[in-house]
């Protein structure tokens, strides 16, 4: 293997470190780290014009990991990532709205608004959260939590699931030859569409869909119960 494309850096006293290591501060300074490419040797493989080239190329394709916003441009995100390791919902790609009114307010001449709500879970944390959980599974982590306010647990709830999802489905591919599912699914959680989503990845046909959650007096699903 070629030597790595990408490394930690920190942001107070620039110490270096791999991006292999499973780090959260700077050991000299504790300072927050960064993850940064070797630009120069990203160069040397292609120059600009062949770069926005092989980008526009990857634009608007139906499959692969690609079809994301963020992963159409894997070489500039994590370039020594494995296509293989990538966990895209997908995101980004997020559509862009003209606003007439906010050009007669702002006296702009064309305002256009990016709706980042049409992410799979309605933020625009989905697109750090895919590159940060596809690193940590190309790392061999088991568990993965975040500090939030909502919207980044949110987004990392529905891309662990989804690689948990991933490995039930491909061991029960190997040792149980499953080829169709039922599938029940309970409650409101994140993980079942990512169930749902990886068994249509992974070629596995699926028959039926059946919501089993359990429905209240006057047919009102429970709400969760809150934390006092």
């Amino acid at each position: 293997m070629g030597r790595p494309f990408s490394g930690l850096r920190c942001i107070g006293c620039g110490r270096g470190y791999s991006l292999g290591e499973i780090r959260y501060e700077c050991e000299a300074c504790s300072g927050l780290l960064e993850v940064v490419h070797d630009l120069d040797r990203l160069k040397q493989a292609r120059d600009g014009a062949a770069w926005r080239r092989l980008f526009d190329s990857r634009l608007g394709v139906a499959a692969g990991i690609h079809r994301s916003g963020v992963w159409r441009f894997h070489e500039l995100v994590l370039p020594d990532l494995p296509e293989a390791g990538v966990v895209t919902k997908p995101e980004g790609n997020t559509n862009l709205y003209r606003s007439p009114r906010l050009e007669e307010e702002s006296g702009t001449a064309r305002v256009h608004i990016k709706h980042e709500g049409e992410n799979p879970t309605l933020s625009f944390k989905d697109r750090g959260m895919s590159a940060g959980v596809s690193f940590a599974r190309h790392l061999g982590v088991d568990l993965v939590a975040c500090a939030s306010t909502g919207d980044t647990s949110a987004a990392m709830a529905a891309y662990a699931a989804q690689v948990a999802a991933e490995k039930a489905i491909g061991a029960a591919k190997q040792d149980f030859g499953l080829e169709k599912a039922d599938v029940s699914v309970h409650g409101i959680g994140l993980g079942r569409e990512a169930a749902i989503r990886t068994l249509i990845n992974q070629k596995i046909q699926v028959e039926s869909i059946k919501d089993i959650t359990g429905i209240a007096h006057g047919g009102v699903r429970p709400r969760k119960a809150k934390r006092n």
